[in-house]
């Protein structure tokens, strides 16, 4: 299978980036509107 990458630019300060990634505001925000999920390690 080919190898597939994208590549995208991001204007944003590190801390908000990891927000938008790694909570479940953050992803509820992007991603569906019916996320949930304990960000806790």
């Amino acid at each position: 299978m080919v190898d597939i990458a994208h590549r995208v630019g991001i204007k944003a300060p590190a801390s908000q980036v990891y927000q938008a990634l790694a909570t479940p505001e953050g992803v509820a925000a992007w991603w569906a509107e019916d996320t949930r999920g304990d960000h806790q390690t």
